[in-house]
């Protein structure tokens, strides 16, 4: 099963009870992701601050900055007005929205930014920041927000129009490498992979077509979290160990 998420009923599953807990400075996020609507630019991973212009997270669709015309990837982490870090992958807009499941891994290890679609390490364009940048994962001292599927920024909310599972996110002590990306795609996320797992949310727990009613944290952490207006569960084309 995957978690079907609808924009235009702002759906979502909040992890916002657990935000303090889910900050790292430094970390990986992995989730598999699926979208046939190749006009919109959708969060597939968000975080923020109530009441502030900080937030940021993982978009896919058209136009993600501004800064470029052939965008279909991003990671952004926007603080105060300013963009500490904007990073994009450049394969042509909604390149990715064509009906079929993807993988997308976010890493920032301090030392490379780095984003792998498919298994493969892609060139990435930096509208703010550098490769280098540090310290630009889920990272701030009053992160009040954290979901899959939206943006948390005042006034101007955005959602996922597509399906997404297998979402998880690594701590500081296993960064997610070439090889072991290769491995998440390949094994349809059935890799083992534990070291370092902060949280991981495989949005399986229903059945096809049924509301999602408690969508489980499998890592043993307890960062359950709670969907927001009815998002239903969607059968998908391979299950994850």
């Amino acid at each position: 099963m995957a978690a079907d998420l609808d924009s235009s009923s702002s759906q979502y599953i909040d992890l916002s009870t657990h935000s303090a807990s889910l900050k790292t400075p430094q970390g990986s996020l992995s989730l598999w992701f699926k979208s046939d609507d190749p006009v919109s630019t959708f969060y597939l991973f968000g975080f923020g601050v109530t009441g502030t212009t900080y937030f940021g997270g993982l978009i896919t669709g058209n136009n993600i900055t501004g800064g470029f015309a052939d965008e279909s990837m991003g990671w952004v982490v926007r603080n105060g007005g300013s963009t500490p870090m904007f990073c994009v992958v450049r394969n042509g807009e909604g390149f990715y929205m064509d009906g079929e499941w993807h993988n997308a891994i976010v890493v920032m290890d301090g030392i490379e930014n780095r984003i792998y679609v498919d298994g493969v390490k892609q060139t990435l364009s930096f509208v703010n920041g550098n490769t280098s940048t540090p310290n630009q994962f889920i990272n701030n001292t009053v992160v009040s927000n954290v979901a899959i599927g939206r943006r948390f920024f005042t006034g101007s909310p955005l959602y996922c129009n597509g399906s997404v599972f297998d979402v998880r996110i690594y701590d500081n002590t296993n960064y997610i490498d070439d090889a072991q990306a290769k491995i998440i795609y390949e094994s349809r996320g059935n890799d083992n992979i534990t070291k370092g797992l902060k949280a991981r949310w495989k949005l399986d727990e229903g059945q096809d077509g049924s509301t999602i009613t408690n969508p489980l944290d499998i890592s043993g952490n307890g960062f359950d979290g709670t969907p927001t207006n009815a998002p239903v569960y969607e059968a998908a084309p391979f299950t994850t160990g």
